[in-house]
């Protein structure tokens, strides 16, 4: 958990800041009687770093797919810091239907048919 930071600041360093989709995972919350770190030092530190936070279990597949789809949305729209709040943390809920990615066509197919056939074999 304190390294953090320093993983943050080597990547932005050698990559460029915001070149990189990022997001802060506690994972294990089915635990989290068990943490090292309280939920205020944890939502501190997604503040402090501006990261988007995701409280996850992966026993229980919770916020799991959040996470990646958050990755995801970064990586093809650019960072998404304006999901944030204020506060710097960033709820788990779904983007909104007017910050998803637009939904990609499907190829069109080619009819199969008896003079198409003939038509590409010559």
């Amino acid at each position: 958990f304190d390294a953090i930071e320093s993983w943050k600041q080597k990547v932005e360093a050698e990559l460029g800041v915001g070149t990189v989709a990022m997001a802060l995972v506690q994972n294990k919350v089915d635990l989290i009687d068990q943490a090292t770190a309280t939920a205020e030092e944890v939502e501190a530190k997604a503040k402090r770093l501006k990261m988007k936070l995701f409280r996850t279990c992966v026993a229980e597949n919770l916020n799991v797919d959040k996470v990646f789809e958050h990755i995801g949305h970064e990586f093809v729209n650019g960072p998404a810091s304006k999901e944030a709040d204020e506060s710097g943390v960033a709820s788990a809920e779904e983007p909104k239907a007017s910050e998803a990615p637009p939904e990609k066509e499907k190829p069109a197919r080619a009819a199969s048919t008896k003079a198409g056939k003939e038509a590409e074999e010559a």
